[in-house]
């Protein structure tokens, strides 16, 4: 859902560095799945814009959770799990469909 360059900008990950593209597409998707189904859609299309774009709050999110996925890659070890901040429950709680 969101391309590549834009995962690595957000993790501050050279572009040149290819090492975990494989990894960071496979969170891609993971975070895309995770987001849908908070939303509680079926598909994509229901958000769109004009544009064929998802709304920006939506991308935010997504890249939110792809950076705790990234930076969090065990549920245990020396450091204390960290929670999603509260912002990403609240870009998409703006779009969700009860």
């Amino acid at each position: 859902m969101i391309d590549l360059s834009v995962i690595k900008k957000h993790l501050q990950i050279d572009e040149e560095v290819t090492t975990e593209n494989e990894y960071l597409n496979m969170l891609d998707s993971v975070a895309t799945d995770a987001v849908m189904n908070h939303l509680n859609i079926a598909s994509w299309d229901e958000l769109m814009n004009e544009g064929g774009m998802i709304p920006a709050p939506i991308q935010q999110a997504i890249l939110l959770l792809i950076g705790n996925l990234y930076k969090n890659r065990e549920p245990a070890g020396d450091k204390s799990a960290v929670k999603i901040p509260y912002t990403f429950d609240y870009l998409i709680d703006l779009y969700k469909k009860y």
